[in-house]
């Protein structure tokens, strides 16, 4: 291992995009985790401890997961991480536990826990979506900019557009970067005061205001229904509805709205799915919440946008990273394994191909190398062969990631019955292509 004094300052995290900040009330974002892999060997990504990452002493983790940087260890067993992949086979020679892989806050990586729960994080399925995905000095690129924590700046003499890294070393700070987004004082406070009282009080349903149905009881298809269906059924309807559905029907307009039905407006994709902590909050933390009251306060806040600094920056990494992130992996598990068989592997490094398998991306210009790194991106080749028989029909599967849809493998339907496929299938899910002529090649 070399010396501190020629160990890299933090990388930023891959899940917000903020890298290491001195000073006392920033000890959070000096806290990382790492995902690696050591060699050339990527089927068992593992999860480090937690490193604190200080200036000039960094890019060291303890190698398991419980472990803590407090906790005594000894700094020998420590790892070294190498975050621009894979080493090549002379870098394997002179150092055969060579290490790489992505950087995390500790407190994002929890809140990435949390967004998982019940089940934990998948880290071979989260190693496959950032060993796929373009990268610049361990960065992922989500394809978007971290809430402005990467600024576009014309640079002199170089021409187009640049990013330019708000980090540590940069004057520039966008303030709710700055606070921990796994712990939120204010989100606490706002919590603890719409508890249920003791007495019961706010338990105890509201009184439905007085509407006049215009259905009669013999018509009435919902007078049949038990409560707690017509309590399930007013769940699934947007609140702006509400009112109509109420005054179409009696047996609904009598079914008081209950705590329930608040709390279904902070499901995901639901009215107030944005208010992340309304569904991050743990079992435990969700029992005895006043949800018709947290609603109405969530309302008024966002009205008058009054949300502080702290709920700012992890709503930011909600939104842009975490909650897509999470949709990602859902869909990618529906996936099958890939298609096809694959030239090589591991490609061997040619004049044509300098850099093996992992090659620079031209067309990404946008980011600086100086201040990023080199573009990086995982490629391979997958080869088919088409029978002669007539193609009747391409069956294309898609996955959904970070908001764009994706082509993720197509299977050639013949004439005879026979599938051929190719890349990334999603049974069940795909969109058929007919081939009304017969079909010559395919590029």
């Amino acid at each position: 291992m070399p010396p501190l004094h020629e160990m890299a300052s933090p990388f930023p995290c891959g899940l917000c995009g903020l890298d290491g900040r001195r000073g006392p009330d920033n000890q959070w974002s000096n806290q990382f985790r790492a995902l690696y892999c050591v060699g050339l060997d990527t089927s068992q990504p593992r999860l480090s401890g937690v490193n604190f990452c200080r200036r000039f002493v960094s890019n060291v983790f303890p190698p398991l997961p419980h472990q803590r940087y407090d906790e005594g260890l000894d700094f020998s067993t420590y790892i070294q991480l190498h975050p621009h992949g894979p080493p090549s086979p002379q870098e394997l020679q002179t150092l055969p536990n060579w290490a790489w892989g992505f950087h995390f806050h500790d407190s994002c990586w929890r809140l990435l826990e949390q967004a998982s729960a019940p089940a934990p994080v998948d880290l071979k399925l989260l190693w496959r979506i950032l060993h796929s995905i373009p990268y610049a000095a361990s960065l992922p690129l989500w394809g978007h900019n971290f809430g402005g924590l990467y600024l576009g700046s014309r640079r002199e003499n170089r021409g187009g557009d640049r990013f330019v890294i708000l980090g540590g070393s940069s004057g520039l700070i966008i303030p709710s970067a700055c606070h921990d987004p796994f712990e939120i004082p204010e989100l606490k406070t706002r919590l603890d005061q719409h508890r249920i009282k003791n007495d019961g009080t706010a338990l105890t349903d509201e009184k439905s205001m007085p509407i006049t149905p215009t259905s009669t009881g013999t018509s009435d298809p919902f007078s049949s229904l038990p409560g707690e269906l017509r309590e399930i059924i007013l769940t699934y309807v947007d609140s702006e509805d509400i009112l109509s559905f109420r005054l179409s029907s009696r047996a609904v307009a009598a079914t008081p709205l209950s705590q329930y039905f608040f709390q279904s407006r902070f499901w995901s994709g639901r009215e107030l799915g944005f208010y992340f902590d309304g569904f991050l909050l743990s079992p435990a933390e969700k029992i005895g919440i006043d949800w018709r009251g947290l609603y109405r306060s969530s309302k008024e806040r966002i009205k008058y946008n009054m949300v502080g600094l702290g709920e700012r920056n992890r709503l930011r990494i909600w939104k842009q990273t975490i909650q897509p992130l999470t949709q990602a992996m859902h869909e990618i598990t529906k996936l099958s394994a890939l298609k096809g068989k694959p030239e090589s592997d591991w490609p061997q490094e040619s004049d044509e191909n300098p850099g093996g398998t992992w090659k620079s991306i031209e067309s990404l210009h946008y980011l600086d190398p100086e201040l990023v790194g080199a573009i990086q991106r995982q490629s391979i080749q997958v080869e088919i062969e088409l029978p002669s028989s007539n193609i009747e029909a391409i069956h294309v599967s898609f996955v959904d990631f970070f908001g764009t849809k994706y082509i993720s493998g197509l299977a050639f339907e013949t004439e005879n019955g026979e599938d051929i496929e190719i890349g990334y299938i999603k049974p069940g899910s795909e969109e058929p292509l007919l081939v009304e002529a017969c079909l010559e090649g395919y590029v």
